[in-house]
């Protein structure tokens, strides 16, 4: 009886050992799948991640292939197979990232647009003279051009052209980027910078306007700098501002 005691003993423990060591294999798989689906989560998200960053370049590489097809082509005699040769794309693949020529074109601008607008209006509220605000906003325009050359220069000559161009946003982002010209013109009056019987719309209208027209004659690799250019029509448009008004 005694044995038989022993061996039931021996037998219980032997159980306990298997089965805390059942236990412990079991966690251990737990852990091991879980450290398994974190790892494919984790690799999923860096997928899409990458694929996100390569679509995203791929969108990018196209604007800039189309700017410089409607640039040399102009925007009406441009086509879409002219576009995805640019970018190295077969045709059909192009339709797959736009929807349209339209469509296109006001991506290649709306976000250049946006930029400059945010930057004005910021300049506008800032506490410098109105004559440095209007020195740095031509600045600003000017190098914004260079900047996204020669996306902008296609925006201004097709501004009353194509129906993109005329949407409701984009007409009011150029509403208030006059008016923000206009504003630092009225500050100026204010200060006493600028004759009081300067007529804000029409200097706003002539500075814009030269400053805008560049599109037809401007190249980079032309005679004069944006930074020549820059200081010229500074001086152009401060010195007359600073004209005393007329008896």
């Amino acid at each position: 009886m005694a044995g038989s005691s022993e061996l039931l003993d021996m037998t219980g423990a032997v159980m306990v050992i298997l089965v805390k060591r059942s236990t412990h294999l079991t966690a251990a798989n737990a852990y091991q799948k879980g450290d398994e689906r974190v790892r494919r989560r984790t690799a999923t998200r860096r997928r899409g991640t990458r694929a996100v960053r390569q679509a995203g370049a791929k969108k990018q590489h196209i604007l800039e292939a189309a700017a410089q097809v409607f640039r040399q082509k102009g925007y009406d005699r441009a086509t879409l197979r002219d576009i995805a040769k640019a970018a190295g794309l077969l045709p059909g693949s192009l339709y797959y990232h736009i929807r349209s020529k339209d469509e296109l074109l006001r991506q290649i601008v709306e976000q250049p647009i946006r930029d400059l607008c945010a930057q004005l209006e910021d300049l506008v509220v800032a506490n410098v003279p109105a004559a440095d605000k209007l020195t740095r906003a031509m600045a600003m325009h000017l190098h914004a051009f260079e900047a996204h050359y020669p996306s902008l220069f296609v925006y201004l000559q097709n501004l009353l052209q194509v129906d993109a161009m005329r949407r409701r946003p984009l007409q009011k982002q150029a509403k208030r980027y006059e008016e923000c010209w206009q504003r630092m013109l009225i500050q100026g009056i204010q200060s006493g910078e600028f004759p009081p019987d300067l007529d804000v719309k029409v200097s706003s209208f002539a500075i814009l306007g030269m400053c805008n027209w560049m599109h037809h004659w401007y190249r980079q690799e032309g005679r004069l700098s944006i930074d020549d250019i820059i200081q010229q029509f500074t001086h152009l448009v401060l010195d007359g501002l600073r004209r005393q008004p007329r008896d």
